[in-house]
């Protein structure tokens, strides 16, 4: 069993966790949840392997259903709505196009 060794005799608790961190050593609660981290990962690896080989077979042998609920009485809301009309139609125009006139490096003109 190592010892532990006050690095920081005059300092507060919190500033020696504080000061421990940044040394590289990590306190005690760090080192319980980054095991049991690492446990539940490599639990859920294992289980997903299991399954892949074939190994764990999970199937659904009663579809889920929802509770009945029964609703009496109440009332829906009424709502009024002045809405504007729209009136779609068409009609004939002539429009005037304007051309394009490209100049290309030789001199030539063509119209488009």
């Amino acid at each position: 069993m190592r010892a532990t060794v006050n690095r920081f005799p005059d300092a507060s608790d919190a500033t020696r966790r504080t000061n421990a961190r940044y040394c590289g050593y990590e306190t005690e609660s760090e080192t319980i949840m980054r095991t049991l981290l690492a446990l539940l990962g490599i639990i859920v690896l294992i289980v997903v392997v299991l399954m892949a080989l074939g190994f764990i077979n999970i199937d659904q042998t009663r579809t889920a259903q929802l509770p009945s609920v029964h609703v009496s009485g109440g009332q829906a809301p009424k709502f009024q709505a002045d809405v504007g009309s729209v009136d779609v139609g068409t009609k004939t125009e002539t429009v005037k196009v304007p051309t394009v006139d490209v100049n290309r490096a030789g001199g030539n003109q063509a119209a488009q």
